[in-house]
C-alpha cells in the first residue's frame, strides 16, 4: 500500500515518536482515510420508473483497517451489502449499500435496493458515481447517482 512521506521536523520527532520511521519521516494518512459526507444526486429517469431519492451518506474510511472493516456507513437504514464490491485504496473507494432509497410516494417505498458507489480522490474531494438496477415491477429501470464528498472540518 503506497503512502506519502514527508520529512520529519525536530518538533514532530519529539511530539509523535510512534509515527516516525527509522528514516526520519512521518507517514501521512492516505487521502481516502477519514470521515466523508457524500452528497448524492440522482440523475433523471423515465416516468415509468419508481423515483429513487437516497439521502446523503456518511462514510468513515480507514485504509489500514483489517479487511472487511475499512468502511463504516453511519446512516440509519443504510448498510453495507456484504456480497457487493468493496475496494479501498489510497485513491479509490468502492462500496455497495443495501437501503430503502425509493421516495415515500413510490410503490417501492418499503423495498430495498442495492446501490454500488465508485468514488475516487479529486483534489481534496471524494467524487464519482453510483448505479442501481430496478427489479420486480421496476425491472428495466437503471439509476445513476452523482457523488460529491467532502470531509467536514
Amino acid at each position: 500500500m503506497l503512502r506519502r512521506l514527508r520529512p520529519a521536523t525536530p518538533i514532530l520527532l519529539a511530539a509523535s515518536a510512534t509515527a516516525i520511521l527509522a528514516t526520519g519521516c512521518i507517514l501521512e494518512p492516505p487521502p481516502t482515510d477519514g470521515y466523508w459526507y457524500i452528497q448524492r444526486t440522482v440523475r433523471p429517469v423515465s416516468e415509468e420508473c419508481w423515483q429513487l431519492s437516497p439521502g446523503d451518506l456518511t462514510v468513515t474510511v480507514d485504509v489500514s483497517a483489517e479487511p472487511g472493516h475499512e468502511i463504516v456507513v453511519t446512516e440509519p437504514g443504510v448498510s453495507l451489502y456484504e456480497g457487493g464490491d468493496r475496494v479501498v485504496t489510497d485513491t479509490q473507494v468502492v462500496l455497495t449499500t443495501d437501503e430503502l432509497a425509493f421516495s415515500a410516494d413510490s410503490p417501492g417505498a418499503n423495498l430495498p435496493i442495492l446501490i454500488r458507489h465508485d468514488m475516487h480522490i479529486e483534489g481534496e474531494r471524494l467524487v464519482g458515481t453510483a448505479t442501481a438496477q430496478g427489479d420486480g415491477d421496476n425491472i428495466g429501470c437503471s439509476y445513476t447517482i452523482d457523488l460529491d464528498g467532502g470531509q467536514p472540518l
